[in-house]
């Protein structure tokens, strides 16, 4: 028996463009698995707007090397219904100041955000589970981050060279910390390792150096990954018990304690204000006296 093949017509109703380049708004996409991937742009916007929906078809993706390299981009609007955006999607976008991740990502390419130096905020959401390599490389505008308690990766170079970082907050489910991810980074003073953290690659915080530097502390509740990194990297380490520093209370780094002062400290302060209390009262009563 043999089978006749469908006329044309029927065949190209039934088949969506997969991989066809389509130009909408001034965005590039295709249809992919039944949804639409944004692949580049037209012209030199400095804004651009994602819409949740292009040809009928959900916006799911921002592909590999999307918008990279595009220096007139300064902020773009992502929609909600996003999964994913893809390796050096926004990579080199040197003006690139505000960025709103939706909470629908689950999935950030590596360098996706590398070399975005106008980069200013940055909000990741619950459900990430990695920051891959490079992904916030040379952002040098950036001041500071939190990562959800989703993360449980972050590699290596992710936060390499970001020269105005001095705040970083690392979620409670952190277990690994890739080599030079917080590397050259001379804001960030103080960092807080969670108790999680089985694994410090080499040079993930501070410099290159087997120098002492008076000025960088590991802080964690007794982690003994962060206390042989600090020993192996002469970096100084303060196991904090239930307690954070000051330095570390301030934002410079870690998680949310709270905040209680230590009972020798609590004597030592007493016994000041004690004897302040004595010798202004001796003080009084020899103005009485000589008034008098």
């Amino acid at each position: 028996m043999s089978f006749l093949p469908l006329p044309a017509a029927a065949a190209a109703v039934s088949v969506p463009p997969e991989e066809s380049s389509i130009s909408c708004g001034g965005l590039l996409y295709t249809v992919r698995n039944g949804s639409a991937a944004v692949t580049g742009f037209t012209g030199e916007p400095s804004y651009l707007e994602v819409p949740q929906f292009i040809g009928g078809y959900q916006v799911t993706l921002i592909a590999e090397e999307a918008f990279s390299g595009c220096s007139s981009l300064r902020q773009i609007s992502l929609p909600e219904g996003l999964c994913a955006i893809g390796d050096k999607s926004f990579y080199a976008c040197s003006a690139l100041a505000s960025v709103v991740i939706p909470d629908s990502v689950i999935t950030l390419g590596e360098g996706c955000f590398c070399g975005c130096g106008e980069l200013k905020a940055l909000s990741i959401p619950e459900g990430i589970r990695e920051i891959p390599d490079s992904c916030f490389r040379a952002c040098v505008s950036l001041s500071e981050v939190t990562l959800p308690d989703s993360v449980i990766t972050l590699g290596s170079c992710a936060f390499s060279g970001c020269a105005g970082l001095g705040s970083v907050r690392l979620g409670s489910g952190l277990a690994e910390i890739g080599s030079y991810a917080f590397y050259m980074c001379p804001e960030l003073k103080a960092l807080w390792v969670p108790e999680g953290v089985t694994y410090i690659g080499e040079y993930a915080f501070g410099y290159s150096s087997h120098t002492p530097d008076a000025k960088a502390m590991l802080l964690s509740d007794g982690n003994p990954a962060a206390e042989r990194y600090a020993g192996e990297n002469c970096i100084s380490f303060t196991d904090t018990g239930d307690t954070v520093p000051a330095l570390a209370v301030s934002g410079i780094s870690g998680r949310r304690l709270r905040y209680t002062i230590p009972l020798p400290l609590l004597i030592v302060i007493s016994i000041i204000i004690t004897v302040l209390i004595i010798r202004l009262s001796v003080q009084n009563r020899r103005l009485r006296k000589r008034k008098y």
